[in-house]
């Protein structure tokens, strides 16, 4: 019998071998000839196919999640090939497209690092890739996951809420947003006076944005509801609204102080404090209090105390009685001009036809 043998050495190192036995009896010879029974096994010469092999293992960041960056990060990775060849080395970035790759010429396998200033990143997810092309033009990527967060969150007052600085009167809607696109937001409080509203409620619990807006869906479509903050009983004068907010990440605490003004609704003459009609129809001044918008452009009415004035009573040589401790004052309608009687306590509104002079009686 005639045997031939071969190997073929391939990827990872695998030598593969085979024997090939081919049966000749009665081949190259007489009948009857016996080349015995021993086999002959030969040894046939061919050329190694070899393949070299690259590899790229990342040490930072860690390949088996996605790891938390901020400021200057180390990017470290062992390359190993086969052929030991000289390469070169980029290090770019999947998502920011316009990072400015890092360049390294490589002698050959070994273990190589570089620093990346991430606060050039958008914020939020990222892979760092790295590329190692041989001298030869071989060429192997890997990627390493990353998760960019360099600043705070981002904490936004919005409408109903007045204006910082501003005033109210009456009843306080607020609307607070806070946003966090890299490690998500982890907890916001909203603190005024003795009113308080946190997030989450369930701990452990984070997003990508909190809104103290809530959508209500019905047969109508989308309704918004807003915060209501509870006033009443509050004493007028400056508040500060706090609100705080964090993403889980050392450094990045938001704090944010919002100043507004409470007018307290005004005490009438004899009677409790009662919200005042939103009308452009009041007059000027009633029962001695002057009426005027708090601040302009924000559809409220304040009422500060002032010393009594009666325009159509000067020629009187004294202000109408105290009014008895009983008596109670009460809002007066919206729907018409309202005066105050000249000739009675003042205990009450009524329509009436304001006098003609002053010297009546």
């Amino acid at each position: 019998m005639l045997g031939r043998h071969f190997h073929a050495t391939g990827l990872f190192g695998l030598v593969v071998a085979a024997t090939l036995v081919i049966g000749t009896a009665g081949c190259g010879s007489s009948p009857g000839t016996d080349l015995g029974s021993e086999d002959v096994i030969v040894d046939i010469p061919e050329e190694d196919t070899y393949v070299a092999v690259q590899k790229i293992t990342f040490l930072t960041p860690d390949p088996s999640s996605r790891v938390l960056v901020s400021g200057t990060t180390r990017v470290e990775f062992d390359y190993s090939d086969t052929s030991d060849m000289p390469a070169t080395v980029t290090v770019s970035m999947v998502r920011n497209t316009t990072f400015q790759p890092i360049v390294i010429e490589a002698d050959g396998s070994g273990r190589y690092s570089t620093d990346v200033d991430t606060t050039t990143l958008l914020e939020g997810n990222e892979s760092v890739l790295v590329t190692i092309v041989s001298s030869d033009q071989r060429k192997v990527s890997a990627k390493g996951k990353i998760l960019v967060d360099n600043i705070g969150p981002k904490v936004e007052v919005l409408e109903p809420t007045p204006l910082s600085g501003g005033s109210f009167i009456g009843s306080l809607a607020i609307r607070v947003k806070v946003t966090d696109e890299g490690n998500k937001v982890h907890n916001v409080n909203v603190s005024l006076n003795d009113f308080e509203w946190s997030w989450p409620e369930e701990a452990g619990t984070t997003a990508e944005i909190v809104d103290t807006r809530t959508v209500v869906t019905g047969d109508d479509g989308e309704t918004y509801e807003d915060l209501v903050v509870p006033i009443s009983g509050w004493k007028g004068g400056p508040l500060v609204m706090k609100i705080t907010a964090d993403d889980g990440v050392d450094g990045h605490d938001v704090v944010v102080d919002y100043p507004l003004t409470l007018v307290e609704v005004p005490g009438f003459v004899c009677g409790e404090d009662l919200a005042l009609p939103d009308t452009s129809m009041m007059l000027d001044k009633i029962a001695g209090i002057r009426l005027g918008a708090a601040s302009v452009g924000d559809g409220v009415l304040s009422a500060p105390r002032v010393r009594p004035s009666w325009p159509w009573f000067a020629s009187r040589k004294a202000y109408p009685r105290p009014c008895p401790r009983s008596s109670r004052t009460v809002a007066a309608p919206s729907s018409s001009m309202t005066w105050i009687s000249s000739m009675a306590p003042m205990t009450s509104w009524r329509s009436a036809v304001p006098p003609t002079h002053a010297g009546s009686s």
